[in-house]
């Protein structure tokens, strides 16, 4: 992901057709492979689960209002999180969320937003880890939007964030 974000950091860029999908995303690439047996027409994208819900809930019309943006996805298997300026994202994290309780998602999050999460440290503990694309980026979050299936468990901690509801406006 880091190699692809650096090239052209948009959480877009995590979406491949069917024939661009890279090598060792070994799943997504039998994902669309049966995708096209069953329907040999369909025009196939694909996209990590975790990353399009980031990408989903900022679409949000309160993100939209906000500059430099944490985004979290705290999903059943995975919490994934991203910090994106003017939609450019600047940082990358991934644990497993079985392994954060509350207390330690919030740690991480303080972390991960400070700039000052190792991604060394967040893989020795069982998580995938963290990359942050531009060290000096402004490490003031003007808002942390957070989705995911797990998302309560960041209710009770000291993080200010908004739940996010895109779908919201089409009701």
């Amino acid at each position: 992901m880091m190699e692809i974000l650096q090239i052209k950091p948009k959480l877009e860029s995590l979406a491949f057709k069917e024939n661009e999908i890279p090598e060792y995303l070994i799943r997504m690439k039998a994902a669309a492979k049966n995708i096209k047996k069953q329907q040999p027409n369909l025009k196939i994208l694909v996209m990590d689960t975790a990353l399009a819900a980031i990408l989903g809930c900022l679409q949000d019309e309160a993100v939209e209002r906000s500059e430099t943006v944490l985004a979290v996805n705290i999903g059943n298997s995975h919490t994934i999180a991203a910090i994106l300026v003017k939609m450019q994202v600047i940082a990358l994290m991934e644990h497993h969320t079985n392994m954060l309780t509350s207390k330690k998602l919030e740690e991480t999050l303080i972390k991960f937003k400070s700039g000052k999460l190792d991604g060394k440290i967040v893989f020795k503990e069982g998580g995938h880890g963290a990359f942050y694309l531009n060290e000096n980026f402004v490490k003031k979050i003007d808002s942390i939007i957070v989705t995911g299936p797990k998302r309560k468990k960041i209710i009770g901690t000291q993080l200010k964030v908004y739940f996010a509801n895109p779908g919201e406006m089409l009701c």
